[in-house]
């Protein structure tokens, strides 16, 4: 249990260990002080949901730790620079900066095997199963499901291996993997197999639920929930729906400092799946355009289109781009024209245009305005990465557009960002 003054203290140490190695730049033991208070921190202010600052100062532990190497490359000091790495992957994951954290995870490995073969222990084999945990969540995250589905076997394995070799079993982390484990399965398509990892994951926690299971708990039943929902099965996606939201409440009662933001997702998707059970009726086109996404992700192509065509009467709901629920009607229409012949394939791919076509002149529009303010805002250059990432994005790589990405109307929507892009080059060069 974290207490709020262990903060406090976590950066009083840090402040300590800094003086310490101003001090004393060439001894090891001070610059041990601080890779450790830095660590401690990191891992504090996760706990407190402030993963920023924890993954700063996660990579400030790492540094340290790599220039205690210079000091004294001893056992404990690789001993610590792999922690260090492996927290730092994690802190990375969080903010979805997955190319560095699969480096620090694959640093932690390394260090992990090196060390296991000078002292062989339990221990090494469960840090490495937590690696490997890491590595195959960001793999996910990078779209490269067979390592990531490799990543977890391999944790689950060592797992095994260190309770055969005396280790006690670690609950919480078998949980974790076999909640990846789920994940993979699911992203190959074996709605069975992810149904088996996920339940065997719920068949490790605790009967009742107790504290910190919430978050784990809650995760497994927003899993089953998706694994039913593409399935078709509402009524059984609803019921792991409040149960997530049900863990979730609990979670965020128990750990202070947690978004209460975590239970607007599920309350909403409990709403939703309520609606489509028959549970409860429309009441506000939000109702509907929510409806809309779950039939998508249902692959129910036909049906969220009919939803989405109600969504979109409200004006509120088209304008909205950072949520861009325009594209993402364009991109069931695109899906449901693939099942359908003749009109009525038609039909479904002009519908498609004429919603790609308004949410592509809507950003035009914000990016113009954009970047005529002046002075411009400080974000600029943020925002037209960000711009020219979904350009790039619904112009090439969506798959959910595949099916009218080669027709003329489609290259007249971007031939018109390509003007755009070529006024703002011209306007540029002539300053």
């Amino acid at each position: 249990l974290v207490r709020p003054q262990d903060l406090e203290l976590a950066e009083r140490a840090v402040e300590l260990g800094r003086s310490l190695v101003d001090s004393h730049p060439q001894v090891a033991k001070c610059r041990r002080e601080l890779s450790n208070a830095l660590r401690i921190l990191a891992a504090t202010l996760f706990h407190w949901h402030r993963p920023e600052e924890a993954a700063e100062h996660a990579l400030a532990a790492v540094d340290s730790a790599r220039i205690l190497t210079g000091l004294d490359n001893g056992w404990s000091t690789r001993y610590l620079l792999a922690g260090t790495s492996s927290e730092a992957c994690k802190n990375l994951i969080i903010l979805g900066r997955h190319d560095e954290a699969l480096a620090y995870g694959r640093t932690a490995i390394e260090i992990y095997k090196e060390l296991a073969g000078e002292r062989p222990s339990p221990s090494h084999l469960n840090n490495m199963a937590l690696v490997n945990l890491y590595l195959a969540q960001t793999l996910r995250a990078l779209e490269r499901p067979e390592e990531a589905e490799r990543a977890a076997r391999d944790a689950l394995k060592l797992l095994d291996n260190a309770e055969k070799a005396g280790a006690s079993p670690d609950s919480i982390l078998r949980f974790r993997v076999l909640l990846a484990l789920g994940h993979a399965a699911q992203g190959r398509g074996d709605a069975d197999a992810a149904i088996k990892h996920v339940q065997g994951a719920l068949a490790v926690a605790p009967d009742p639920v107790v504290r910190p299971w919430f978050g784990l708990v809650a995760s497994a039943h927003h899993l089953l929930s998706d694994i039913r929902l593409r399935g078709g099965a509402f009524d059984a996606s609803l019921e792991h729906a409040r149960q997530f939201l049900r863990f979730r409440k609990e979670q965020v009662a128990a750990e202070r400092g947690a978004p209460q933001g975590l239970i607007s997702a599920p309350a909403w998707r409990v709403r939703t799946l309520e609606i489509l059970s028959g549970v409860r009726p429309f009441e506000s086109p939000m109702d509907h355009c929510f409806v809309a996404y779950l039939l998508h992700t249902a692959r129910r192509f036909e049906k969220s289109v009919v939803h989405w065509r109600s969504a979109l009467e409200d004006d509120t709901i088209r304008g909205d781009l950072g949520r861009g629920h325009l594209y993402n009607a364009a991109c069931s229409a695109a899906r449901a024209s693939e099942g359908a012949t003749g009109a009525q394939a038609k039909r479904l791919r002009d519908l498609a245009l004429e919603w790609l076509a308004a949410d592509r002149a809507l950003r035009r529009a914000r990016m113009t305005q954009v970047r005529d303010r002046r002075p411009q805002p400080p974000n600029i250059d943020k925002l037209e990465a960000s711009y020219a990432r979904t350009l790039e994005h619904a112009r090439v790589k969506d798959a959910d557009l595949a099916a009218i990405r080669d027709l003329p109307a489609f290259k007249r929507i971007f031939g018109e960002d390509s003007k755009m892009e070529g006024a703002k080059t011209e306007a540029g060069g002539s300053k």
